[in-house]
């Protein structure tokens, strides 16, 4: 069931979730007026992250058993989408970095029980490149020793993930290794000079001769891949990989809203009387951005209700359905970067500052859409091949 304002309810407690709906919204007037604070700190500010743990937002994919709320992957995408609005640095803090929970959730228990130790309150954030050096086998145990790029969040962080390709002495082949650290083991980089999403504060990770048992290193596919054995929520079971590459599209999404938002408002102020001569031209390029937007949101509605219903049927995506997911992916991108280009063309120098919220929400935009996950030709070419392999 869909809200006129476009929020999306999924699960059978739709009361529970309009009440997080609502206190997200609540929270949303602060998120932006701090917005460009956490553009020139290159960080969220403190109040930002304390609201977002007092209101549970970063625990909505944490299991229950360890305090969290354990909510269907959508609803992560969409809170994060609704705070994109305001911020789109709060909402990957909130996404992306908040859905990082459920990785930790599936490493051994030696792990978990010191995670959880310390209570419900965890940020964990992950290194999304090796920059130097990496993960090695040292006899029974692991050596961690490297330069990770991209940890958004980190300065928050209470632990830390990192990966990278480890040579097994039993096997001939590499295997991509996660080794989960606490963020007291790490160093950070003050690196972060970014023209977008600057208040995520994507620093370097800096891990300097650390040995890990394996209870704290575990294979990719241990952690990421299906597991019946956990048991619980679908996200406890299922591969996780297409869950946690496809929230970025709440991101994305409630950014170029966030900018048509407060662009049409300063379009309505100026052309809003019935159009004749030039009025026209403006008339059109609202009817096209709206247009770009509202087939975003299809595709995006699309997208979360087919890994949702693949996830409580128990059943890992085929390589064909997630090929489409990731092209539907890119084109909600594509469609969300015309909008925006379009709304800045018709508003012109008037909000090239960078603190006016059209003119930051734009880079904020730019740099989302750089991601890997989101990769146009990389995901045109990868579905484009499952069709014609099938054909």
């Amino acid at each position: 069931m869909d809200r006129l304002d476009g929020t999306v309810y999924w699960g059978a407690d739709q009361p529970s979730l309009a009440t997080l709906y609502a206190s997200v919204e609540a929270l949303l007037p602060r998120w932006h007026k701090r917005a460009e604070e956490a553009r020139r700190l290159g960080k969220l500010p403190r109040e930002s992250v304390d609201e977002l743990f007092d209101a549970g937002l970063l625990q909505l994919a944490m299991p229950k058993r360890f305090g969290g709320l354990e909510l269907d992957w959508p609803v992560l995408a969409e809170v994060a989408r609704l705070a994109a609005r305001a911020c789109p640095s709060t909402a990957w803090i909130v996404g992306l970095v908040g859905g990082h929970i459920q990785i930790v959730s599936r490493f051994p228990a030696e792990a978990l029980n010191a995670v959880f130790r310390g209570g419900a309150r965890q940020l964990v954030t992950t290194g999304s490149a090796t920059a130097a050096g990496g993960i090695s086998r040292d006899g029974g145990a692991y050596r961690v020793d490297g330069r990770w790029r991209l940890g958004s969040g980190v300065d928050y962080a209470t632990w830390v993930i990192v990966s990278g390709s480890c040579l097994h002495p039993s096997r001939r082949d590499a295997r991509t290794v996660m080794a989960l650290l606490p963020a007291i083991d790490i160093e950070i980089g003050d690196d972060w000079q970014a023209i977008g999403m600057a208040g995520t504060g994507s620093r370097d990770i800096i891990i300097r001769d650390r040995s890990l048992s394996e209870s704290w290193a575990q294979p990719l596919d241990n952690v990421l891949g299906r597991s019946a054995e956990r048991g619980g929520h679908y996200l406890q079971s299922v591969s996780l990989i297409p869950y946690l590459t496809s929230v970025i599209v709440g991101p994305l999404l409630g950014c170029a809203e966030g900018a048509v938002a407060a662009g049409l408002a300063i379009m309505r102020e100026r052309h809003g009387r019935q159009p004749n001569g030039n009025q026209w031209a403006f008339a059109m390029r609202a009817g096209e951005i709206s247009a770009d937007i509202e087939c975003a949101r299809l595709l995006y509605r699309s997208i979360l209700s087919r890994l949702h219903e693949a996830g409580c049927n128990g059943r890992d995506l085929s390589d064909r359905d997630y090929a489409a997911i990731k092209r539907d992916r890119a084109r909600l991108t594509r469609l969300c970067m015309n909008a925006v280009q379009q709304l800045m063309s018709q508003l012109g120098t008037s909000v090239i500052a960078q603190t006016h919220p059209v003119q930051r929400h734009w880079c904020d935009l730019q740099v989302m859409a750089a991601h890997m996950d989101v990769n146009w030709d990389r995901a045109m070419a990868d579905y484009g091949t499952a069709l014609l392999v099938q054909l």
